[in-house]
């Protein structure tokens, strides 16, 4: 799974396999080593949190929180930290409903999460026309 929510590392690889030619070192046979660094914000996985935050309820315990997504999940969460959850979630509310903090509410709505380094890398088709552009939205 985390190669799924990072996908640069095993395109490059298709690529370099493609295009290289067998001149020189021999590239060592056998899997590539585990990923160490998971996008937690990937959507598929995102939602798999905050359901088991709701469902572990309040006061939202961190321990408890990952003690339930490692028996539902146990591959893909066996690498997440308890102190994650402390980092995400927003204590200074005094209700029983859960709340992130507004920068981790931010990373999702404005789908950062999903979008390399926190931007996007794309242009649009009528950058170079605003004008069009503003008539079309």
């Amino acid at each position: 799974m985390i190669e799924a929510s990072r996908p640069k590392a095993s395109i490059i690889a298709d690529h370099i396999t493609k295009t290289k030619s067998c001149v020189g070192a021999k590239l060592k046979n056998g899997p590539p080593p585990p990923r160490k660094n998971m996008n937690w914000f990937y959507p598929p996985v995102w939602t798999q949190i905050v359901n088991a935050c709701l469902k572990v309820g309040y006061p939202f315990e961190p321990t408890r929180i990952k003690r339930y997504l490692v028996a539902q999940n146990p591959v893909q969460f066996e690498c997440l930290s308890h102190q994650r959850f402390s980092e995400w979630i927003d204590r200074t509310h005094d209700n029983q409903k859960l709340h992130f903090k507004p920068a981790i509410q931010h990373r999702i709505s404005t789908r950062q999460a999903i979008q390399p380094s926190g931007h996007t890398s794309r242009l649009g088709i009528l950058v170079c026309e605003p004008t069009s552009a503003h008539a079309v939205i």
